[in-house]
């Protein structure tokens, strides 16, 4: 998916999550609101409180749930993170174009 980040299997993770989140934020020079991020723990909670756009696979718990504001179609390890960023694309208007672009590359 050419992220420029991905962090797993952090110990300490509450500490460390929000040391990330902030390094990110500093990094790009963003704000809260234009930060989406992807959780299924408790200790997620407090940067769904803190970024512009939250989700959780399927498959989390519920009281996990009620804290964010997408709730991708697929469980954890079964694509989640695709769908989420399927779902910021569709909402930038942009996945149909890229899905496109993609095709004509199979043209050529």
């Amino acid at each position: 998916m050419k992220l420029d980040f991905y962090y797993q299997g952090i110990p300490d993770k509450l500490t460390k999550y929000e040391e990330k989140y902030e390094e990110i934020k500093s990094r790009y020079n963003l704000r809260d609101d234009q930060i989406a991020y992807i959780g299924d723990d408790i200790i997620d909670l407090s940067i769904f409180n803190k970024c512009g756009l939250s989700a959780s696979p399927q498959d989390t718990r519920i009281y996990i749930k009620k804290h964010e504001y997408y709730i991708t179609p697929l469980k954890g390890g079964e694509g989640a993170l695709r769908g989420f960023a399927d779902f910021i694309l569709q909402e930038q208007e942009i996945l149909n174009k890229i899905i496109e672009e993609q095709l004509k590359r199979g043209d050529s």
